[in-house]
């Protein structure tokens, strides 16, 4: 986790202490962060169920990364997501 977190802020940034406050968790792929994060606050409870699947949490997930909010490195155990707030 911490050669992750050292891969995105870079080796002379990186602590143990924002490695651990920043991650996330490893994921198959920033699209299953997403779906977690989404489900784990209830963005979608509010939506109507056959409007759901209109979603697309690939697209959001990059936008989160896009923005700045997110970061996200892929090694050998899948991806690695850490936040940027």
């Amino acid at each position: 986790m911490f050669a992750a977190y050292s891969d995105i802020v870079g080796d002379h940034y990186a602590t143990i202490e924002g490695a651990r406050d920043k991650f996330q968790g490893i994921y198959d792929s920033l699209e299953d962060w997403a779906e977690q994060m989404a489900d784990g606050v209830g963005l979608l409870d509010s939506m109507p169920e056959n409007l759901k699947c209109y979603f697309d949490m690939k697209r959001f997930a990059e936008d989160c990364e896009r923005s700045g909010d997110i970061s996200s490195t892929e090694r050998d155990a899948g991806v690695y997501v850490f936040t940027n707030c």
